[in-house]
């Protein structure tokens, strides 16, 4: 599984960081990092069997991660309730089968930013992720776990930058097709240029 990688992520995704515009613990948690809530949890509630408890579930064993589970979600039902919400799974034989799941990071920059520093924002956050699977338990579990950064405002900054282009591109043409108009219309250039 990629257990671990999806906590590395949620642990480097909240280190303050200018070019990502991140403003660190504690003032900006990732929510929805469920397999750190669950890791803790278990950390908390067996510190002495956490090791090969952690060990096994990271291995593979959904015995021992559904006790886990299970246990997280007795000890705080709102946890449960907000993961529900931000999750896909699966029943398949019985057990629960996570697909996808939403990890979100309020961001310190504002929406109103020009479009220009938001596309530079998402290509940021694009680049901290290629670096981020490339190393420690993301660069383990590459071939099964496939991340991916996604905001609807990081898409909103690139149509902005489409309209922005067409728009200049539309009013170039326009004047360049009103010129040779008043110019062939008049029949005297000096008229089309004023």
């Amino acid at each position: 599984g990629g257990f671990d990688c999806v906590i590395q992520l949620c642990d480097a995704a909240e280190v303050k960081d200018e070019k990502r515009n991140t403003g660190g613990l504690p003032a900006y948690p990732i929510k929805g990092c469920f397999p750190r809530d669950v890791r803790d949890h278990l950390n908390s509630t067996d510190p002495l069997g956490f090791e090969s408890r952690w060990s096994s579930i990271t291995q593979g064993d959904l015995a021992e991660w559904m006790v886990a589970y299970t246990a997280k979600k007795a000890a705080d039902p709102q946890w449960f309730l907000d993961l529900e919400a931000t999750t896909y799974s699966e029943k398949i034989n019985g057990l629960v089968q996570h697909r996808y799941f939403v990890a979100s990071l309020t961001l310190t920059s504002s929406l109103n930013m020009d479009h220009r520093d938001g596309i530079a924002l998402s290509e940021n956050w694009e680049a901290w992720l290629k670096d981020q699977m490339a190393k420690g338990a993301c660069a383990a579990s590459k071939d099964t776990f496939w991340p991916f950064v996604s905001s609807a405002h990081f898409h909103q900054y690139k149509v902005t930058e489409t309209l922005m282009s067409e728009m200049v591109q539309g009013v170039c043409i326009s004047i360049s097709v009103a010129l040779v108009v008043l110019v062939l219309v008049t029949g005297n250039i000096i008229i089309g240029l004023c």
